[in-house]
């Protein structure tokens, strides 16, 4: 008869378990891949697409599937370290799938030189937050080739739909970057012109967004009911207006440097691209003031400043900020993470945050820090520096997230609680913020925007800003 644990202890058990077995999944998957490459290898016509049909037949699945294990198998034989660890069960097929994808390409010398950060990238991040960051890394080792391949993929932009059960179906489009994001963000307008009334969700919203949009409207109609409402059925309302958030240094958009920018709520943006969409904009400059050493964990803490230009027009440029990162910095930044993470296990009950009292070093609180609501540049500098939720593996762009007060926010005397400031703020979705609450997370911003996350049992997660510089 055997023995159930339960609590904390018999949770942490279950939970060994669970990656035991995630592992052991992950270790006959890549056994599988291999032999399918094995079978194609062996058939008596190898260059013939019979024998992806004849696996596609015995495990009841499409040609595409098998087709597309084939490819990863392939690319696997340029990256041996990768393909080792997926061998060992250490990375999933999900992982593995992200790297092979957005690789498919590159050039060989490119892969070698990369391999090793990318197996660092694969084994701390989840697979969407995986190929953002592959992208980066190939974006800013070779522009000119990262340029090209962009320019080939283009040739790919798409929509397709495919039925779902209970009547439902899905229509998925394949754009470019900023196209994507510009849909995103003109149907979060549209879902936005109604009413606190209106009792549909905000994700019901965005897919009656979607279809105003294909049908020629710019507004939703409220449906609160009431017949005074401002923006009820019938009332005329101007096209939203499209505000898309890119972060680049100023060499870049002068075209004398070549490293990526990064589209918020996307990724990594080419140089090119990058260009193109500064000299075709209005735009506006937030700039950090903040200078700071990535050698270590442990010593001071420049504050930051957040600067915000006035409006420019099409074409123009703003003055630099006087630091930034290269890849070299970003390397030395993944370095430490993985210090940190190592720090922390050793030293599991110690105090990580920099500044836990939530004072960001400062003895007297700047302007805005007693406010309850960050202004409106500070609240745009969490989510550009965040990019996404900063629970681990949460994907949840930083757009549609809350901001969050790391250390509490004390309404009845605000100069004792966690202020309203840059080294106090976080963005996190609605699930997470939810935990954090239920006192099931909590969280502490460490050196350079490392966000450092730790659960009841003990887990220890942590997560680096999308934006470095």
């Amino acid at each position: 008869m055997s023995e159930t644990l339960t609590g904390p202890a018999g949770q942490s058990s279950t939970l060994t378990l669970i990656t035991a077995a995630s592992r052991a999944e992950a270790a006959a998957a890549a056994h599988k891949i291999a032999l399918v490459k094995q079978f194609q290898e062996a058939h008596p016509n190898p260059d013939d697409r019979s024998s992806l049909e004849e696996i596609a037949m015995a495990l009841s699945t499409t040609y595409a599937v098998v087709a597309d294990w084939l490819r990863m198998s392939f690319e696997l034989e340029r990256m041996p370290e990768i393909a080792a660890a997926f061998t060992d069960g250490l990375l999933t097929l999900p992982a593995v799938q992200a790297v092979t994808e957005h690789t498919c390409g590159a050039p060989l010398a490119t892969i070698v030189r990369l391999e090793q950060r990318i197996l660092d990238a694969a084994q701390t991040l989840p697979p969407r937050k995986l190929g953002t960051e592959i992208d980066r890394l190939l974006a800013e080792d070779d522009p000119d080739w990262a340029s090209r391949a962009h320019e080939r993929a283009k040739r790919e932009r798409n929509v397709k739909q495919r039925p779902l059960a209970r009547g439902m179906g899905r229509v998925t489009a394949t754009l470019t970057a900023t196209e994507t994001a510009e849909v995103s963000a003109l149907i979060t307008a549209v879902a936005k012109t109604v009413c606190h009334g209106d009792p549909r969700s905000i994700t019901q919203r965005r897919a009656d967004a979607y279809l105003a949009l294909m049908r020629g409207q710019s507004c939703l109609g409220c449906q609160c009911g009431d017949p005074a409402c401002e923006y009820g059925p019938g009332q005329p309302m101007p096209r939203p207006e499209i505000r898309l958030t890119l972060l680049c240094g100023l060499a870049t958009v002068l075209g004398i440097g070549r490293n990526p920018a990064h589209l918020d709520g996307y990724g990594a943006l080419d140089p090119e691209t990058t260009r193109a969409l500064a000299a075709d904009a209005t735009w506006q400059a937030i700039i950090d003031t903040a200078e700071r050493a990535v050698d270590s964990f442990d010593g001071p803490y420049a504050h930051a400043t957040i600067l915000v230009s006035p409006i420019m027009p099409a074409g123009a440029v703003a003055a630099p900020s006087p630091y930034g990162f290269g890849s070299a910095q970003i390397a030395q930044a993944h370095d430490l993470l993985a210090r940190l993470r190592q720090y922390v296990l050793d030293f599991p009950h110690t105090v990580h945050a920099e500044f836990p009292d939530g004072h960001g070093g400062f003895t007297q609180p700047p302007p805005g820090a007693l406010a309850y609501r960050p202004a409106a540049a500070l609240a745009d500098a969490v989510r550009l520096r965040d990019g996404t939720c900063r629970h681990p593996g949460c994907c949840v762009p930083a757009a549609d997230c809350q901001i969050d007060h790391i250390q509490e926010y004390d309404h009845s005397k605000p100069v004792r609680g966690g202020w309203t400031i840059l080294a106090n703020l976080q963005c996190l979705c609605a699930r997470h913020h939810a935990l954090k609450t239920a006192k099931l997370w909590d969280y502490g911003l460490l050196r350079h925007g490392i966000v450092h996350a730790r659960s009841t049992l003990g887990q220890h997660g942590f997560s680096l800003p999308a934006n470095l510089n």
